[in-house]
């Protein structure tokens, strides 16, 4: 980050202070999609990790890059997935959020879902028309995590599935 306004930021969408992320957008105070320096996650991957859809709807709003990935390769759309925010997940896919992003285990929003029992934003991704046939970098779609860690829960995302 470049600036004291900019790490204000970062801290705003951690806490979910609107007001701070609004007067920062107000009056152009820096670069709304500035990197944390540690996670190098974005003010909306801080959002939409802590569910917080008027915080993205807001940064999205604003311009924000939904696509930006962090150190670890993840974006906002898979880091709300893997933390189960539906609305969130809906929210990004509307923005045309890349659905098939992968981080640097090749893994997808889809496959994070599924890795942490998170139907509902897994049956979302679908919805929203992601590949679900991607496999991470351990050979594992997201039904097999689905079906290896939360083996009750695949039938719910199982009729969600094209034919």
């Amino acid at each position: 980050m470049s600036n004291e306004n900019e790490r204000r930021l970062i801290a705003a969408a951690k806490e979910g202070n609107v007001e701070v992320i609004t007067n920062y957008m107000r009056n152009g105070l820096g670069n709304i999609d500035c990197l944390d320096a540690e996670s190098g996650n974005t003010a909306l991957i801080y959002a939409a990790e802590n569910g917080r859809e008027d915080i993205v709807e807001l940064l999205l709003c604003a311009g924000s890059d939904a696509n930006i990935q962090n150190r670890m390769g993840n974006t906002a759309l898979m880091r709300a997935a893997a933390s189960g925010h539906v609305g969130v997940v809906q929210i990004l896919a509307r923005y045309k959020s890349n659905l098939d992003s992968v981080n640097i285990e090749f893994d997808t929003a889809f496959t994070l879902s599924c890795a942490n029992g998170r139907t509902s934003a897994a049956i979302a991704l679908i919805q929203a028309g992601c590949n679900h046939e991607v496999h991470n970098n351990g050979n594992q779609s997201g039904m097999s995590l689905l079906r290896l860690r939360y083996p009750d829960r695949i039938n719910e995302v199982q009729v969600t599935l094209p034919v």
